[in-house]
């Protein structure tokens, strides 16, 4: 069991404690060429000695949603929670996340509070309801572009502590 995996949380390696095996179930970490860099960081941790590092470059208006999770999910509600600490992150529109049934995004479809600017470690969360047919979330590290003038995202941004736990 790998911090609570999956009895108590249906996000395998939500701490970012371990390297991203290539499996189905656990993160799929891109980078876009020079414009957003992602890895792991032992520098700087909400909770245990990882987190994963997003850094925009601050070259383009970036659309990123490269950086996912599937997990498997039974009908009921959960809570989803995650940290984000975010540094000197420009724009209006900035870091969160995206969860969706991606077999049918019209049953689940929700996208949580972006974050800008700099912030300590913040909890980000929100409550998804999956109906029975449901079978698999994709949890997606989003930043969607700006229709801003001033559009180009730099900064820094941090994700740990990320959880899926079912209430009901």
């Amino acid at each position: 069991m790998h911090n609570g995996y999956p009895e108590s949380n249906r996000v395998f390696n939500g701490d970012f404690e371990s390297e991203p095996l290539a499996v189905p179930l656990d993160w799929r970490i891109e980078s876009l060429d020079d414009k957003v860099e992602v890895t792991r960081d032992s520098g700087v941790a909400h909770t245990g000695s990882h987190s994963l590092r997003i850094v925009f470059t601050g070259k383009e208006n970036v659309s990123y949603t490269d950086t996912s999770e599937t997990a498997f999910v039974t009908s009921g509600l959960y809570s989803f929670e995650a940290f984000v600490r975010t540094e000197g992150i420009t724009t209006d529109q900035g870091v969160g996340f995206h969860i969706y049934d991606p077999e049918e995004p019209s049953r689940v479809d929700i996208k949580t509070e972006r974050m800008t600017g700099s912030r300590d470690w913040t909890k980000t969360q929100a409550n998804v309801s999956v109906p029975p047919k449901t079978r698999l979330l994709e949890i997606h590290v989003i930043r969607e572009s700006s229709l801003r003038f001033d559009s180009l995202i730099s900064g820094t941004a941090w994700i740990d502590g990320v959880r899926l736990v079912k209430v009901r």
